[in-house]
């Protein structure tokens, strides 16, 4: 009798998950509709048409692209298969609504066209880092805010609509994430304002370089990512992300890598303003080896943001392996979990990113690379 009241309870357990996630995606698309504003974010003018922006540049898309199509490494683990789509055309991949075609077209021209990233790269390898470097990196940086502003936007619906509905079941309480979500809003406003003033040249504000490396090969996934590291490799504080202050300003770190034509561009980089913030993480890093950072800079991606994007190639190593979407090393940023009715969720705790060297695969390694697979 055991056994088959736990066989009951399991079924109904998934088929309450299924109805929260199906109305999960109902909220997220009216939630998409409501956080398209009517005039654009950075020059503030009225648009009714506000254009499809992609956070990372089709040229790097193409990359790895299979027939036009990525994929999203955080499906693997949704056996339901109703949050994410294991598959994303190329047109749709990292699509925001918040820009007017002019301002899409003029302020990320420093970047978006290959000519410029590519003189971008070759600055930095002869260190002539100057103004202009700057504002294609705050270009960069700026494009993975307005990213992660519509998506908070979408999060402050969908949190507290899903609060509103099963609060009060015992089965889902995302009122705090919702707060949080407004908070982030507050900090990326902050920090599109930094951006637009380097861009433009109106002040002295700057960026800070923190490292490039450059690898021979293409590496079977792309991120233009904006992440705030929590502590840094000793321990310390960076980030108290659990601060509920208005008066706190979270301070991230931008982390790309840029499959382009046989080779990849890795890049972390920051607001002039956060150099100090990061101060201590930034000498820790610098003393690793280049393996070293590489396995550091892939625990970072996969502990802290959604926005990379994998080929089909490594979408299937990482079906197979059973890769958490959280983090891909194993034992390493595995977040602690509790029971909210029948459910385990996510208590979304903290990221050991000193135990990077734990991995038993790191993703950058040429044996992973398209070259290598051909």
């Amino acid at each position: 009798m055991g056994s088959n009241y736990m066989l009951v309870k399991e079924k109904q357990n998934k088929e309450m998950l299924i109805e929260i996630k199906k109305r999960f995606n109902e909220l997220v698309l009216t939630g998409k509709k409501l956080s398209r504003e009517n005039k654009c974010l950075l020059c503030n003018n009225s648009s009714s048409n506000l254009v499809s922006s992609h956070s990372i540049p089709q040229y790097i898309l193409n990359s790895i692209s299979e027939n036009g199509y990525l994929y999203n490494p955080g499906a693997v683990n949704d056996d339901t298969n109703f949050i994410l789509d294991k598959q994303c055309g190329q047109k749709k991949t990292g699509t925001f609504y918040l820009l007017c075609s002019n301002c899409d077209k003029t302020v990320f021209k420093y970047y978006e066209e290959y000519f410029e990233i590519n003189n971008l790269f070759e600055k930095i390898k002869n260190r002539k880092i100057d103004t202009y470097v700057f504002k294609q990196l705050a270009s960069i940086y700026l494009k993975s805010l307005l990213k992660e502003y519509y998506t908070k936007s979408i999060d402050v619906y969908v949190h507290a609509e899903l609060s509103k509905e099963y609060k009060r079941k015992g089965i889902y309480n995302g009122s705090n994430m919702s707060k949080v979500a407004k908070l982030n809003l507050q900090d990326y406003k902050i920090d599109i304002d930094y951006c637009k003033e380097v861009i433009d040249g109106t002040s002295d504000k700057c960026m800070t370089l923190i490292d490039y490396i450059e690898l021979n090969y293409t590496v079977p996934f792309t991120t233009q990512a904006i992440i705030a590291i929590q502590k840094d490799l000793k321990g310390k504080v960076i980030n108290d992300v659990f601060n509920m202050s208005k008066d706190y300003h979270i301070s991230e770190l931008s982390i790309c890598v840029f499959p382009i034509k046989g080779k990849t561009h890795i890049l972390i980089f920051t607001l002039g303003k956060n150099k100090q913030v990061y101060g201590s993480f930034i000498s820790q890093y610098k003393k690793l080896s280049k393996q070293d950072r590489l396995q550091l800079i892939q625990v970072l991606l996969f502990a802290y943001t959604e926005e990379i994007y994998i080929d089909e190639y490594l979408y299937n190593i990482f079906e197979k392996d059973k890769v958490m979407s959280s983090c891909i090393a194993e034992g390493v940023g595995v977040s602690s979990s509790y029971e909210i009715g029948p459910f385990i969720v996510d208590r979304g705790g903290e990221v050991f990113i000193e135990d990077y060297k734990n991995m038993k695969k790191c993703y950058f390694d040429r044996k992973y690379s398209k070259e290598f697979r051909h």
